[in-house]
């Protein structure tokens, strides 16, 4: 079931749930993000994710545009993205190319399941 924003979403976010191509889900996840230079990795919580993406929370060390890789244990290793946000609720990535279902389920179970 696809999620639906909110009177205090913004417009922004209710013009992205327009544009998405595929269902997002709440999810609970630690993942680490590296940049695509092979930097340093950070730690963060996957809040959402769906074929085509994930909303990081905290937000990380990255602007708009830049590349990353996402490694979700055992589920998703290196996956290309970029960064297509930044705000005050976490980091929007878009996967390079979309993620298999079996891996969105891998990564929401226990979020759905609690």
């Amino acid at each position: 079931m696809e999620q639906k924003p909110g009177p205090g979403v913004s417009l922004l976010a209710r013009w992205r749930d327009r544009t998405r191509t595929s269902p997002r889900w709440p999810a609970r996840a630690e993942v680490r993000v590296g940049g695509a230079d092979g930097g340093d990795t950070q730690s963060a919580n996957a809040v959402d994710i769906s074929r085509g993406g994930m909303l990081l929370a905290p937000a990380i060390a990255a602007a708009e545009g830049d590349r990353v890789f996402v490694d979700a244990a055992p589920c998703l290793q290196r996956v290309a993205a970029r960064v297509v946000f930044q705000g005050e609720h976490g980091t929007g990535l878009q996967f390079d190319s979309p993620i298999h279902e079996d891996d969105i389920f891998l990564l929401t179970g226990p979020a759905l399941a609690g």
